[in-house]
């Protein structure tokens, strides 16, 4: 009987950690996405905030059946306020995030030159700090005018916009101006459709919505808990046939 107890509660903390399909789906400060956006992978995200700055709200969404801690109204000192979010399913800890928010002006790096996010309007350019050359082909030819937007990390930062011809140009100044980054963007103003053959797996999220992959993940945990049941079972009747002769 303790052998099918240990046994049950192996398979329930198993069923558990298995069907948590996402934890912690995002997490934002006054609403606004974090720079870097968001990512279940990272786990330590470093925030800096004018002095002006004395109270954020760190918003976090997950799971229905998930309890996340750590968010809400946060009353910042001057310098260093570390915040941790934790994600709870049943009373387990499943994930932990860590914010390192920095109060004051003082604590913006002067001598980096590097953009925190660039991006084009209606265009995916899959920005990264210390990549300065991008391609982008125009979805429409009347489409000229193109809305560019970028973040810096530091408000003093210089950043001058040009556009000239096929080619945008984004030139970087560090707030000390002893540093200086260009990005550049080339335009192809010919839009050329191929067609192309891309492997793809039965879980491809362009097939299905994130809710059909929720129903269709649920229901092969369910047969792999039915079977496992099962076994679990007979293992048990194995057992006490043994026992009784």
């Amino acid at each position: 009987m303790i052998l099918m107890k240990k046994s049950l509660s192996l398979l329930l903390t198993f069923f558990l950690f298995t069907i948590k399909l996402n934890a912690i789906e995002n997490i934002s400060i006054n609403r606004e996405t974090l720079v870097p956006d968001f990512s279940k992978e990272t786990r330590v995200y470093n925030v800096y905030v004018l002095s002006s700055t004395e109270i954020i709200t760190i918003n976090a969404t997950g799971e229905e059946n998930e309890l996340i801690t750590g968010t809400g109204s946060k009353s910042l000192k001057k310098g260093l306020n570390v915040f941790e979010i934790n994600s709870y399913i049943n009373d387990i800890l499943t994930e932990s995030y860590t914010l390192n928010i920095t109060r004051g002006e003082d604590v913006f790096d002067n001598e980096t030159s590097r953009l925190e996010d660039l991006s084009i309007t209606g265009y995916n350019i899959d920005f990264k700090s210390d990549n300065f050359n991008y391609e982008i082909s125009l979805n429409k030819m009347e489409d000229e005018n193109l809305e560019v937007i970028y973040k810096v990390s530091n408000p003093k930062m210089n950043v001058k916009v040009n556009e000239t011809g096929d080619l945008i140009t984004i030139k970087v100044i560090s707030e000390n101006k002893k540093n200086e980054s260009v990005y550049k963007v080339k335009i192809n103003k010919e839009v050329k459709v191929n067609a192309v053959a891309l492997k793809s797996s039965f879980f491809d999220k362009k097939k299905f919505d994130n809710f059909e992959l929720k129903i269709i993940r649920i229901s092969i945990i369910s047969v792999v808990f039915i079977i496992m049941s099962i076994l679990f079972y007979l293992i048990f009747v194995k057992y006490k046939k043994k026992k009784n002769f």
